[in-house]
């Protein structure tokens, strides 16, 4: 048995006798020893890691109900002004009634391919491949495909143009703001609008036309860009709108919605607004409780806040600042119109202000300034009673595999939803704009 500090060549030194020099010197010889890549080929397992932000929190927070037998919906505007007091034997007032208007919007078509090879399908349940390729890109498409129904969601309203020219040379500053097939704005074309037919969303260069396919006009370098109308989902940001309001890059741009083309302050279809002009300050309080004011004024009872995370984290230090803290408040999803019922221990547990639970989307966009740099994300003060995703189609996928019907040796696959972002009371919302990042 080898000594304590004695090596083992020592050992077989002295047990060999006279060959243990050549057995020492065999042993210390310098070949080339065998090293990993001699014997391994780097291999991997079938699991998948996502790196990317796929968090979709306002879609999952508002309910989603059937669209309807119906395309539009009404809300009342005005009260019977008849109600009066009359003196005795007076004659009674003229009849009155109600006023209504008329909204309409037709649920928007959301859809994601894939497609696998049938030979990548085969390589792929070999070793180190992912296993089954389709089933993976099944299982991370339908996470983009709710991500991205979330993003149309929270797109902002407002933009600027930040480079002038004609369509496919002409940029926008918020490119990201935008999806094809959108409708927005612009000074230089009011008279007609313009369509998006593609966009480059590194550089924000995109083409368009005018709605019916006909040349638009060439927009003007730092004049205001505003959606008149989305392909895709209609978003919180263009319903949670007012006219008249002061933009970077114009003055009283307006947004539609809904085909509502007129949306004056105080009126039905306008939601409460609080601005700095187009210009961007910091987040403070004080414009929550504002807003809060403004929504129970006009008969609301907000029950959710949302924003990105910057947002969240100065309400916070602010509070810090000023020796308050938020409270733990309950949110619950509403379902068809009912919700749990009360007293049970059900829903999100979530940071709250004034008694109001507190989420961030990380999807939550802002606007843009004269010079286009993009201020920080929005903060909505929602009553959630009136907004809900009205859904004609939920998530559906289809497949197929025929090679004939395909035109090649591939399965392809297909996710879709079709749903709208439905508002049933505009002046029961509100938001906080121009914030700084």
């Amino acid at each position: 048995m080898p000594t304590l500090n004695q090596s083992p060549l020592d050992f077989i030194a002295r047990a060999n006798g006279a060959r243990s020099s050549l057995m020492g010197d065999y042993l210390l010889k310098a070949d080339d020893e065998l090293q990993v890549s001699d014997f391994f080929t780097t291999t991997f397992g079938d699991k998948v890691f996502d790196s990317l932000q796929s968090k979709r929190v306002l879609f999952n927070l508002l309910r989603h109900e059937e669209y309807g037998s119906t395309i539009g919906w009404r809300i009342r505007s005005a009260r019977n002004g008849s109600t009066q007091s009359i003196a005795e034997l007076d004659n009674l007032p003229d009849i009155g009634s109600q006023t209504y208007q008329g909204v309409s919007s037709i649920p928007r078509q959301i859809v994601s391919m894939i497609g696998v090879s049938e030979l990548a399908q085969w390589i792929s349940a070999k070793e180190g491949g992912m296993g089954d390729a389709l089933a993976r890109e099944l299982e991370f498409a339908e996470i983009d495909h709710l991500k991205e129904i979330n993003a149309q969601s929270l797109l902002s309203s407002v933009d600027i143009c930040s480079t002038a020219g004609a369509s496919a040379t002409a940029a926008l500053g918020h490119p990201a703001a935008w999806r094809v097939g959108d409708e927005f704005w612009a000074n230089s074309n009011s008279s007609e609008g313009c369509k998006i037919t593609a966009i480059n969303s590194t550089t924000g260069v995109i083409s368009f036309t005018q709605p019916d396919g006909t040349a638009a006009s060439s927009l003007v370098d730092g004049e205001a860009i505003t959606a008149k109308g989305r392909q895709g989902i209609t978003s919180l940001d263009d319903i949670i709108e007012a006219d008249g309001r002061t933009l970077a890059g114009a003055s009283n741009q307006d947004v539609d919605v809904y085909d509502q083309t007129t949306r004056t302050a105080d009126t039905y279809n306008a939601s409460q607004v609080l601005d700095n002009d187009g210009t961007a300050r910091d987040f403070d309080t004080d414009q929550l409780d504002d807003l809060f004011v403004n929504i129970r004024e006009a008969g609301g009872e907000p029950d959710l806040i949302v924003s990105n995370y910057r947002q969240h984290k100065r309400a916070k230090q602010q509070m810090a600042a000023q020796r308050r803290y938020m409270e733990v408040e309950f949110f619950t999803v509403k379902r068809g119109g009912e919700e749990n019922i009360p007293g049970q221990a059900t829903g999100f547990q979530v940071a709250s202000y004034d008694n109001v639970g507190w989420f961030q989307d990380p999807d939550v966009q802002g606007g843009i300034s004269s010079t286009d740099v993009l201020h920080g994300g929005n903060v909505y003060l929602l009553d959630t009673r009136w907004l809900a995703y009205g859904v004609a189609y939920t998530t559906e996928y289809f497949e197929q595999r025929d090679p004939i019907i395909v035109d090649k040796l591939a399965v392809v696959g297909m996710f879709r939803t079709t749903l709208e972002l439905k508002c049933y009371d505009f002046r029961k919302q509100g938001k906080i704009v121009d914030l700084s990042v």
